[in-house]
């Protein structure tokens, strides 16, 4: 028996010997080890991808491990690192059936939510977006990505946010979580989807992933109007989900009572958290203070993205101002 024999027969028996999950935990490090270092295999990517490279390396995905934030929010729960590393740096496996799952990444954590995270399988078959005109479809070709079935990807971390969105009115049904997060866009990218030989630009999605941390986007999706008796209203009119959904977020609203001078006579503050959330198409109302003199209301919304971030820090969304008298 050759010696490479005998290490193939030796590793058979002692792979038997073994129980399953001590195997499982085996063959989940052979994959790790046989993939590609991921800082290598995202460089690549960027190779021929160099538009949806930037517009990723420039997202929160890529800064979900690394943000201050998140290194923050571990340091004081003193969690392990593995148990917020299932999102922040996940690696996901699909089951062939169209069903995705979420492990944490036991290496490159850095890169947070990276190509690999959503294109990729444990054993390195690049995984992209269903297209018939593709020839024959190609190794690796899934329809796990599929637009049809992106929400499936989104839902694996984001769940919370998806049972508010499963219940989002008739109105918004028509659009998936990748219509207002990974709008279309032309792409002049070469890659195996097109060559570019081909030339021209090809319709693709951007990796931007404009989320709670942009707050022009989130501007994009409420409504804010103050009333000449001073009530104000918050409505979602564009998020297909409740705002804010986190239990670590809150939504402030600050409305203002000012003279002719422009000095403040009364201050009032609310917040909406995810115990009274607007949800998708809904309003918050609430009311200014009108002490006597004043001649203009003004309502001021900030975001809070995590409990513990100082007021100096939270996001500026949008002030509304109104003459009443």
């Amino acid at each position: 028996m050759t010696a490479v024999l005998r290490s193939v027969f030796l590793g058979a028996c002692l792979n038997l010997a073994m129980p399953v999950g001590a195997r499982e935990a085996v063959r989940d490090q052979a994959a790790d080890a046989a993939a590609p270092r991921l800082p290598e295999e995202v460089s690549s990517c960027a190779e021929c991808h160099p538009e949806t490279y930037a517009e990723w390396k420039a997202s929160m995905h890529h800064g979900s491990w690394t943000s201050s934030l998140v290194q923050e929010r571990l340091h004081r729960l003193k969690q392990d690192e593995a148990s917020c590393a299932g999102c922040h740096a996940a690696r996901l496996e699909f089951d062939g059936k169209g069903g995705v799952s979420r492990k944490a990444r036991p290496s490159g954590r850095e890169l947070g939510v990276s190509c690999r995270t959503c294109h990729c399988t444990a054993d390195c078959i690049i995984l992209g977006p269903r297209d018939p005109g593709l020839a024959k479809g190609g190794p690796g070709r899934s329809s796990v990505v599929a637009e049809a079935k992106a929400e499936a990807l989104c839902r694996t971390c984001h769940e919370a946010t998806q049972k508010s969105f499963d219940g989002r009115p008739t109105a918004m049904r028509e659009k998936s979580c990748i219509d207002c997060h990974m709008p279309v866009a032309a792409r002049a990218e070469a890659g195996a989807a097109r060559p570019a030989s081909q030339g021209d630009a090809i319709t693709r999605r951007r990796h931007t992933f404009r989320g709670g941390h942009d707050a022009d986007f989130v501007a994009g999706a409420l409504r804010v109007t103050v009333a000449p008796d001073g009530a104000v209203s918050v409505v979602n009119v564009g998020a297909g989900h409740a705002i804010p959904f986190a239990p670590v977020r809150t939504l402030f609203v600050t409305m203002t009572a000012r003279d002719d001078s422009g000095e403040i006579l009364a201050t009032e503050r609310a917040e909406i958290g995810s115990k009274n959330p607007i949800l998708a198409g809904a309003a918050w109302s609430g009311q200014s203070p009108m002490p006597k003199g004043t001649a203009s209301v003004t309502a001021r919304i900030t975001y809070r993205l995590v409990d513990y971030q100082p007021e100096a820090e939270h996001m500026a969304v949008a002030t509304v101002e109104r003459r009443v008298r």
